[in-house]
């Protein structure tokens, strides 16, 4: 939760329509709330049956996790990892920690690239669907870009009925997600 005097545009990024809705899956990581449209989720499924042995965890890329998952590689895209870095605030060994985290996450988000090819998110809790206004959609500033690791260029900024708080819901850039991962599909299908 951000207070009203967020760092972000007070122009939306849409002109001005009669409300545009998006059904979105909203999650969190860390402290960040984040929403991918309905369009680009393939899967949910439970971590762990995803996993169905350890022999199907495989590392590669300096230790970025890939697994099996019906039998294909599926690479796992580490938000927390990213933003951890991003942050450079916690000691190495806490981001040992965190890749930990990743593979035991309770839910893992199978998405669609912009390039046709799947990946997993890792999230803690069940996702939930929400209607999205895209007229409350702002773009970051670069700054804020920076700050979570460049996972979303835009936020829709829902006001609080009960207070003054604004809340930010950082919409996740799927096309920086495949550009900024640390392997390409070409790597994975080597493997």
């Amino acid at each position: 939760m951000m207070k009203s005097s967020s760092p972000l545009s007070r122009e939306p990024a849409i002109a001005s329509s009669p409300s545009v809705i998006c059904q979105a899956l909203t999650f969190q990581v860390q402290n960040y709330r984040f929403a991918l449209p309905l369009g680009a989720i393939v899967r949910i499924v439970q971590g762990r049956s995803a996993q169905s042995s350890q022999r199907d965890l495989i590392q590669f890329h300096a230790g970025s996790p890939m697994q099996l998952f019906e039998g294909e590689p599926l690479p796992i895209l580490d938000l927390r990892m990213a933003l951890v870095e991003a942050s450079s605030t916690l000691p190495l060994s806490s981001t040992a920690d965190t890749m930990a985290q990743t593979m035991d996450a309770l839910f893992l988000l199978i998405v669609r690239l912009p390039s046709y090819q799947c990946c997993g998110l890792a999230v803690d809790r069940l996702p939930k669907i929400q209607p999205l206004s895209l007229t409350q959609c702002r773009r970051l500033p670069e700054f804020y870009r920076h700050k979570i690791a460049n996972l979303a260029s835009h936020a829709v900024v829902q006001e609080s009925e009960t207070d003054t708080d604004t809340s930010i819901l950082f919409l996740l850039d799927l096309q920086s997600l495949q550009s900024n991962s640390l392997a390409t599909y070409s790597d994975w299908k080597d493997l």
